[in-house]
């Protein structure tokens, strides 16, 4: 009787011991995965200002694009203004004095003049507005440091998504999805999104997302329209 009190008692002690020890591993492995969260979520606040000072960036080099472009079409107008004009007049005792052919040739030269002002300051403000609107579409076409920080910005939010939707450890056949080939398979299970249940559960926002996550692939996520399909494809299964 006494040996069977001793083992239980010896029992209760490896018991506690053991449930202090889980408890430790227990807590530091979910202080590392805290820890690793609170990384990502830093990182995406820095990737973010980034971004914002790149955008601010890129606009102040479109506006003072914009202004040299105004200025230079002012310039040009004024210099188109100014040949336009007609010669001063003499005082009417010299043009008095003046043959009358004479008279008549630079009045038709004149006249063929004016017609020639107007057809080269059309075609100079053209050239200078071609100019700007070309200089403007480079200015709105994003920067390569934009668009590698908006596809990091991009895969953190996925991060974000999949804590949403939960991981999942299925191998799910992701090319039955209509749109998705072995290429883009491979992307999304690099990102953490390995089953249709992921996919079927993605919100609007988690679609420009992944979307913009994909990068140079971006687009076809909506074009294709994922989410009904992994819809489809599990109603397929049930039905199987």
């Amino acid at each position: 009787m006494l040996l069977t009190v001793l083992e239980i008692i010896a029992f209760m002690i490896a018991a506690a011991i053991l449930g202090v020890l889980l408890g430790w591993v227990l807590r530091g492995l979910f202080s590392k995965e805290q820890a690793e969260i609170s990384d990502l979520r830093a990182q995406n606040r820095k990737l973010k200002k980034a971004r914002r000072e790149l955008e601010a960036s890129s606009k102040a080099e479109a506006a003072t694009s914009t202004s040299t472009t105004t200025t230079k079409i002012e310039s040009v107008k004024a210099v188109d203004k100014a040949a336009s004009k007609p010669a001063a007049k003499k005082a009417p005792a010299k043009k008095a004095a003046q043959p009358k052919a004479v008279a008549t040739k630079k009045a038709a030269v004149k006249k063929a003049a004016k017609p020639a002002a107007k057809v080269a300051k059309k075609a100079a403000s053209k050239k200078v507005a071609t100019k700007a609107v070309k200089k403007a579409k480079v200015a709105k076409q994003p920067t390569k440091a934009e668009r590698v920080a908006a596809q990091a910005s991009a895969k953190l939010g996925v991060a974000d998504i999949i804590g949403r939707v939960g991981k999942s450890t299925a191998k799910d056949d992701l090319t039955k999805i209509h749109g998705i080939g072995p290429k883009f398979s491979g992307l999304l299970k690099g990102m953490g999104i390995n089953s249709y249940q992921q996919i079927s559960q993605f919100k609007k926002a988690d679609v420009r997302t992944v979307s913009a996550a994909l990068g140079s692939f971006s687009g076809r996520v909506e074009r294709d329209n994922w989410v009904a399909g992994a819809k489809k494809v599990m109603k397929e299964l049930k039905k199987k």
